[in-house]
């Protein structure tokens, strides 16, 4: 049984360390204040009104004017606050009606800006799914682990305590942090 939990521990692990380490460098950009349009380049544009199913195609038009590369997706999406977005995570143009013009913002994302729309779910579906395994597989890997070591055979009562000072610390922490 040892054996075959320890294959699943190391297979998993294994699989998923790309995957870790991007939510590790990522999530430690966004808490040291980058977000995802960090060293993004940014164009401001506007355009006049015209009907939503027009919008894309002006777009691609004004961006081959200027010589940027055109919008990938012109199927819109909403964004916040009511804007219209057109492309990808990394490269998308958000449209807002403002002063009884279109208000556009083109945004071509960095590398990290990237890792960290990944990181926060704001990529395409697939990239969820990903990580919605690695979460589950998150737990595995302590589970896997726990029954390795037969939950800490010669040392239970240590272990329980050090779970039960980390689920202390980790509550008490949390509370405090949201009120």
């Amino acid at each position: 049984m040892g054996k075959v939990f320890r294959k699943i521990h190391i297979e998993l692990s294994l699989f998923f360390l790309p995957l870790a380490l991007l939510y590790v460098i990522s999530g430690t950009l966004y808490l040291s204040g980058f977000n995802q349009d960090s060293g993004a380049k940014i164009w401001n544009y506007s355009l006049p009104l015209m009907k939503t199913e027009e919008i894309g195609n002006a777009i691609n038009h004004l961006l081959k004017e200027e010589g940027l590369p055109p919008i990938s997706s012109l199927k819109s999406q909403k964004g916040k606050g009511g804007a219209l977005i057109f492309g990808s995570a990394s490269y998308n143009a958000e449209v807002r009606e403002k002063k009884g013009k279109l208000q556009i913002r083109i945004i071509k994302r960095s590398f990290w800006g990237n890792l960290i729309m990944l990181h926060k779910g704001k990529a395409k579906w697939y990239f969820d799914v990903l990580a919605f395994a690695f979460a589950f597989s998150l737990v595995i890997f302590y589970l896997s682990g726990l029954i390795m070591t037969s939950f800490c055979n010669r040392r239970r009562k240590e272990a329980l305590l050090t779970f039960g000072l980390g689920l202390a610390i980790t509550t008490i922490i949390g509370y405090l942090s949201l009120i």
